[in-house]
C-alpha cells in the first residue's frame, strides 16, 4: 500500500513539475504563419500604437479576431495584462466564470459573462488577447493551443 501511495505521489510531483515548466515566448512571424495556416487574415497594427508596444498583430477570422503584442519589457506586458484583466472583469455581469493562472513568465486569465468569452495571456514580453462570442470558446482554445498560449 505504501509502494503504491508513494508511486502515485511521485507522479503526481512529476506532472506538477512539468505543468509549472516555463512557457516559450513565439515571434511575431511565427505568429502570422499559424494564424495564417489557421485561414485568418492578419494585419500589422503596430503604426496604431504610437510607439506603446514593439509590434500589434491584429488576426481576423470568420467568427473572431486574436490580437497579439509585443513589449519591450516583461514589465510593460505584465501591466498590459492587468489593464485588459480589469477591463474584462468591470465589463462582466453578475453572472459569471473565471480563472486565471499565473506561473513563472506565464499568465492567463479566461473569463465567461453574459454570452461573451474573454481571454488575456501573457508570455514574458509578449500577450494574446481575445474577446468573443461564448459560442466561438472551442475554436479560440484550439488557437491558442496552436499558438502556446
Amino acid at each position: 500500500m505504501k509502494r503504491i501511495i508513494c508511486t502515485v505521489l511521485i507522479v503526481l510531483l512529476i506532472l506538477s513539475l512539468v505543468a509549472c515548466s516555463p512557457r516559450e515566448v513565439i515571434s511575431v512571424e511565427a505568429f502570422v504563419s499559424r494564424m495564417e495556416d489557421a485561414g485568418f487574415e492578419v494585419f500589422d497594427m503596430t503604426e496604431e500604437t504610437q510607439g506603446e508596444v514593439a509590434a500589434w498583430k491584429l488576426a481576423t477570422g470568420d467568427q473572431f479576431e486574436i490580437e497579439f503584442y509585443v513589449f519591450e519589457t516583461d514589465q510593460q506586458a505584465r501591466q498590459a495584462y492587468n489593464q485588459i484583466k480589469r477591463h474584462i472583469e468591470d465589463g462582466a455581469g453578475n453572472v459569471r466564470s473565471h480563472s486565471e493562472v499565473n506561473l513563472a513568465n506565464y499568465g492567463r486569465f479566461r473569463m465567461t459573462s453574459g454570452g461573451m468569452f474573454s481571454v488575456v495571456s501573457r508570455i514574458e514580453h509578449t500577450l494574446v488577447f481575445v474577446n468573443t462570442d461564448a459560442d466561438n470558446r472551442d475554436d479560440v482554445d484550439a488557437i491558442l493551443e496552436r499558438l502556446g498560449y
